[in-house]
């Protein structure tokens, strides 16, 4: 009795695990059948017998999909980027020189100690800068969320049709199978020689260093001035002008992981498909263009921005004293 038990729920977790195979393939196999296609198309054309179809079609579908999906949310995550830096960094700084004139004037007023003048002012800053983001559109957080999370999932899907694409069985064969590029044997064989999974590794490891570069820098949106009675420390209000304290290590502690995983992807490369090796290999040069593009487009002068009226003035009304 208790084997039979066993073996019939052996036979439901199969018969749950084959359906679950199932439904992946059944996604899988039309986004594959339509590269196989696209090569098809290609290698129609009256093109020289040199260039390899079915490698041009995972390069212009690879570019495509970058260019049509991607690059959008890469020029938003910029312009939003742009306007905190270029924005929301000279409107702060004017009000901050402002408002630490009237709320130096009312803790004067008031003798009250310096310590609660700077925890003050941290407060005020961090609640200017939450207002500014919001008034331009600029938080920091969707600006550097959004476009991995629609990234992540597009590379997962594209990377799993092009291996699905490599390896499926096709009639009479498959024709990935029988094409070479570069030192690919086949692009449904892996590198035996390792230098395209080399690149990918290289490129990718390039592709994070530029990013660092093609942020906004975040010393002009920061005064340069410090507070002569703490020099030793960063006061609570220098602090404040970038909105989280710990952001920076966050994002270099993010960094370091993309490092490490850049370097892991070139073991990877080397047991993946010919097919799968050129989709990253073309979509990591496709990032290492587009962040030199921004890097170039982030070094011009931006036109310049009047001190608007609007939320200039501190945020602050202190009852003053009787008789003061």
């Amino acid at each position: 009795m208790f084997a039979r038990t066993v073996l019939r729920a052996r036979s439901h977790g199969r018969i749950y695990q084959h359906g679950i195979q199932r439904r992946q393939l059944s996604i899988l196999e039309p986004l594959a059948s339509g590269i196989i296609e696209t090569g098809h198309v290609i290698s129609s054309l009256p093109l020289p017998a040199s260039i390899p179809p079915y490698s041009c079609a995972i390069i212009g579908i690879t570019l495509a999909l970058r260019m049509g999906i991607t690059l959008p949310m890469a020029i938003w995550s910029r312009a939003r980027a742009f306007r905190r830096e270029h924005i929301v960094g000279p409107a702060l700084q004017a009000w901050r020189e402002k408002a630490k004139v009237e709320v130096g004037k009312a803790f004067a007023r008031d003798r009250k100690p310096y310590e609660e003048y700077k925890k003050e002012m941290g407060r005020l800053q961090v609640a200017k800068i939450k207002e500014l983001n919001k008034i331009h559109k600029c938080s920091p957080i969707p600006t550097m969320i959004l476009p991995f999370a629609v990234h992540a999932p597009l590379f997962i899907m594209a990377t799993a049709s092009f291996r699905h694409a490599a390896l499926m069985s096709h009639v009479p064969t498959n024709p990935l199978a029988s094409e070479s590029f570069l030192t690919l044997p086949s692009l449904a064989q892996v590198d035996p020689t390792g230098m395209l999974p080399i690149a990918v590794g290289l490129i990718m490891f390039s592709n994070i260093e530029l990013g660092k570069l093609s942020r906004p820098s975040e010393a002009n949106s920061t005064p340069n001035d410090v507070t002569p009675s703490n020099s030793t420390s960063k006061a609570p209000e220098d602090k404040a002008l970038t909105e989280q304290p710990k952001m920076s290590t966050i994002i270099s502690a993010f960094e370091n992981g993309l490092r490490g995983v850049s370097i892991l992807f070139i073991w990877i490369a080397m047991q993946a498909p010919g097919a799968v090796v050129i989709y990253w290999l073309t979509s990591a040069s496709y990032t290492f263009f587009e962040r030199l593009f921004l890097i170039k487009f982030g070094k011009r002068k931006p036109p310049q921005v009047t001190s608007s009226p609007l939320g200039l003035h501190a945020p602050i009304r202190r009852p003053t004293k009787g008789g003061a």
